[in-house]
């Protein structure tokens, strides 16, 4: 492969980067956007659980979407 080649390669990586660090970032908004609502709101029990969860449900969609990006490079 000649260093033009490698260089479009990596331009490409760069670009799928940027897309996971994006998502990365859309899903870790939506994460503070929750905790900010169980901060001010006076939630039940069962609603804080849920948002909880959703908390959670994120935290691992980060963790798929970085994994993936490691193990593509």
């Amino acid at each position: 492969m000649d260093d033009k080649e490698e260089l479009i390669k990596e331009l490409q990586w760069v670009k799928y980067r940027i897309q996971i660090l994006e998502m990365i970032e859309e899903r870790l908004i939506m994460m503070r956007q929750l905790a900010v609502e169980a901060f001010e709101n006076d939630l039940s029990k069962a609603e804080r659980e849920e948002i909880g969860r959703q908390i959670q449900k994120l935290q691992q969609e980060i963790m798929l979407l970085e994994m993936e990006n490691t193990n593509e490079h």
